[in-house]
C-alpha cells in the first residue's frame, strides 16, 4: 500500500510538471486540464485494485465454508428429527443477513417477505455464522446486508448459500476469481470423503456486485458421511 501511495504522489508531480508546462509554453487550458483529468481516472482505478487488493484469505473462506455447512446441517437435521410435516412446511429454512461487530457480537436480519411462517432457528447457529462472516469481511460498527446466508432444508435435499456483496459495482467478477481457484485446489486435495463430497457440490458464481457460493446435495448422500463422522 505504502509503494502505490508513492507512485501515485510521483504521477501527481508528473502530471503537475505536465500541467505547468503546458501553461508556460502557451499551450490552451484545455490540453492542461486533459493532463490534470487523467489524474483522477488514475486515481480511480488505485481505488479498484485496493478493493481486490483487500479480498480475505479465500483458502480460508473456502474451508470455513463447508464447516459451516457440516456445522448448521448437522444441527438442523438433529432438530428435524421426527418432524417431517415441519421439514416439508419450510420451518427450518432461514435467509439471513449477517453482521459481526469489533467485539465479536453479531446482528442478524431477515427480510420480512421470507417471514411468512414459523422458523425455528437455533443459536448454535450464532457462532458457526460469526466465523464465516470473519473469513469474508472485516467487522463492523453498524448493521450492514453485505453478507447473506440461505438455508433450505427438504426432506431430500439441503442448500447452504453464502452471498458477499462488493463495495464498487462491477467488481464481483474480479473478486470471485480467488474462491473459485480456491475451490478447485480443495476439490484436489481434500482426502476427507466428507469434505471431498461438499468440495465437488459446491460452486462459486457473480452476479452483479455480489460473489455467491452455494453447496446443494442430496440428503441421502451426506448423512451416511455425517454418521461415520460423528463416531
Amino acid at each position: 500500500m505504502t509503494s502505490r501511495k508513492s507512485q501515485n504522489s510521483v504521477l501527481f508531480l508528473a502530471t503537475l510538471g505536465v500541467y505547468l508546462g503546458l501553461v508556460l509554453t502557451g499551450a490552451t487550458p484545455v490540453l492542461g486540464h486533459a493532463a490534470t483529468a487523467r489524474q483522477f481516472d488514475i486515481r480511480d482505478e488505485i481505488e479498484f485494485s485496493d478493493e481486490l487488493d483487500n479480498n480475505p484469505d479465500s483458502d480460508a473462506a473456502i474451508e470455513q465454508f463447508a464447516s459451516t455447512f457440516l456445522g448448521i446441517y448437522s444441527v438442523a437435521s438433529e432438530l428435524s428429527v421426527g418432524y417431517p410435516e415441519q421439514v416439508a412446511n419450510s420451518e427450518y429454512n432461514f435467509n439471513l443477513y449477517v453482521t459481526v461487530g469489533p467485539n465479536g457480537g453479531s446482528w442478524g436480519f431477515s427480510p420480512g417477505i421470507y417471514n411468512t411462517g414459523l422458523r425455528k432457528y437455533s443459536g448454535r447457529y450464532t457462532q458457526p455464522l460469526n466465523r464465516l462472516y470473519d473469513t469474508f469481511l472485516p467487522r463492523a460498527d453498524k448493521q450492514h446486508e453485505k453478507f447473506r446466508v440461505d438455508f433450505e432444508l427438504t426432506s431430500d435435499e439441503v442448500i447452504f448459500r453464502a452471498t458477499v456483496s462488493q463495495d464498487i459495482p462491477d467488481v464481483a467478477a474480479f473478486a470471485s476469481k480467488p474462491y473459485v481457484e480456491s475451490l478447485s485446489r480443495r476439490r484436489e486435495i481434500e482426502s476427507d470423503v466428507l469434505r471431498s463430497l461438499i468440495y465437488s457440490t459446491t460452486e462459486v458464481s457473480f452476479a452483479d456486485n455480489q460473489v455467491i457460493i452455494v453447496t446443494r446435495l442430496p440428503r441421502g448422500s451426506i448423512d451416511p458421511l455425517l454418521a461415520k463422522d460423528a463416531k
